[in-house]
């Protein structure tokens, strides 16, 4: 009894934000309308379906799996975040977001699907499916594909998976060492908008909207210690010239000490005319000609107190092959940490270099945090300070700001039964008055139900800024 009177208090929720939208003479409805947030997802062997509501939003999504003994069918449609080798061929670049902790990401999964993220409300109607056969010794081979009636959109995606152990005898034990191999090509259609005639002076020539093919070669090694991936593109322009892209990342590991090494290759177009020729990605985003390669060296550790100790350190490097713009970025870290408490500190080195400006030191970052986890509270405090050096005869700076200094404190209750509340409470301050200084209040409250088969929630969130 008390299981249907939830389930029938979160549906009744959900109705009462969608009315909202037809009513705005009372300020609660409104209220919520603009900052409710409600959730309802079911799963089953067979079924697995969810439903978001949020602010004129409505975001779904279902899917029907089939397996066997070898076989498994999935069939999947909604608000879809297509993910693999989709996300790769929309951003076939390495993020130039670094962190002393970040780590390559080294898998290949072809065309993957979530319609139970967040980001479905701005995603359009799509159909997915996947089939696997997997044999005895657990080699995979899958087929995937979409199709995304809005935009026409479609691709198909196949691959293998397969494991080679090694069996390694000796006096005392017997030691296995398994490497799994993954290939997988993914091919489609996808769709891109014009480029009007909105300037007397254009650096590229006008094209009409249409459709461009591409092609993904993924194909990646795994082992206990060692791990490698190797990333083709193929994009064509609309105008026929083909573009190929390369990325390479690798993962080392020496007992706790781990090296990741990521490169990416845009050499442009073979044409001699490569600025009259755009390049863009599936998503529409413009292909920069460039070279990335980005350094990640981590060391984990026990402390005398079994506290984990980590430190690390990321070097990365971007060289624009056109436009002669180069970045170069460090970030240094420490972290110190236990099942309650967590320590961490980093800093960050910005550069960037120009023929005509010389060297720029763009900026200087250290942040520190500290959080800790008592029973079902968590309390966290960030410290985030970034200095902007100013022009000497050496180094010329690009900011016209001196520093900026963001602080901010947090506060968490979750419930494991059925509810969670949340608060954060943040600073911002300039120093040269440029931009003005704030204050920041977030706060958000959350009443959630989970059973085997049944999930529902619902969420409020909002904040307050103040300016002086």
């Amino acid at each position: 009894m008390r299981k249907i009177w939830l389930i029938a208090f979160l549906f009744n929720i959900s109705m009462f934000v969608l009315a909202a939208e037809e009513s705005s003479s009372s300020p609660l409805p409104l209220y919520l309308q603009k900052n409710a947030k409600v959730n309802f997802s079911v799963k089953t062997e067979l079924l697995r379906a969810t439903v978001h509501l949020m602010h004129e939003k409505v975001s779904w999504g279902t899917s029907f799996t089939f397996s066997g003994a070898a076989n498994k069918l999935t069939i999947e449609s909604g608000n879809i975040v297509l993910q693999g080798s989709v996300s790769n061929l929309n951003n076939p670049s390495l993020s130039s977001t670094i962190s002393p902790f970040s780590m390559a990401n080294i898998s290949s999964l072809g065309i993957i699907s979530d319609f139970e993220n967040s980001d479905s409300f701005s995603k359009p109607l799509s159909f997915y499916t996947q089939y696997s056969f997997t044999n005895k010794n657990k080699n995979r081979f899958y087929i995937s594909g979409f199709y995304t009636p809005f935009n026409k959109n479609f691709a198909i995606s196949n691959g293998f998976t397969w494991n080679i152990n090694n069996v390694i005898q000796t006096k005392d034990k017997t030691v296995v060492n398994k490497t799994t191999y993954n290939l997988f090509l993914t091919a489609g259609f996808f769709s891109y908008d014009e480029l009007k005639n909105d300037s007397w002076f254009l650096s590229q020539r006008l094209y009409s909207k249409g459709f461009q093919p591409a092609i993904s070669l993924e194909a990646n090694m795994a082992k206990e210690k060692v791990k490698t991936l190797f990333n083709v593109n193929l994009y064509f322009s609309p105008f026929g010239n083909a573009l190929f892209t390369f990325r390479n990342e690798n993962e080392f590991k020496i007992k706790n000490t781990s090296l990741n090494i990521s490169e990416y290759f845009n050499f442009g177009s073979f044409n001699n005319n490569t600025k009259f020729h755009t390049f863009f990605s599936t998503n529409d985003n413009k292909l920069k000609e460039e070279i990335q390669i980005k350094i990640n060296l981590q060391n984990e550790s026990k402390t005398k107190l079994n506290n984990s100790l980590r430190k690390g350190i990321t070097l990365y490097s971007d060289f624009d092959l056109f436009n002669t713009q180069h970045n170069f970025k460090t970030s240094l870290g420490l972290s110190l940490k236990n099942k309650k408490v967590t320590n961490s500190f980093s800093s960050n080195m910005n550069f960037s270099y120009k023929p005509d400006t010389a060297l720029c030191f763009n900026d200087f970052n250290i942040k520190y945090g500290l959080s800790f986890i008592i029973k079902s509270i968590s309390i966290s405090t960030d410290m985030n300070f970034t200095f902007y050096p100013p022009e000497n005869l050496f180094i010329k700076n690009q900011s016209e700001k001196n520093w900026k200094n963001e602080q901010s404190i947090s506060l968490g209750i979750k419930n494991s039964g059925q509810f969670s509340a949340s608060s954060k409470i943040s600073a911002t301050l300039f120093e040269n008055g440029y931009e003005p200084e704030k204050i920041k209040i977030e706060y958000s409250l959350g009443l959630f139900y989970k059973k085997k088969w049944f999930t529902g929630s619902i969420s409020l969130k909002d904040h307050i800024t103040c300016e002086f």
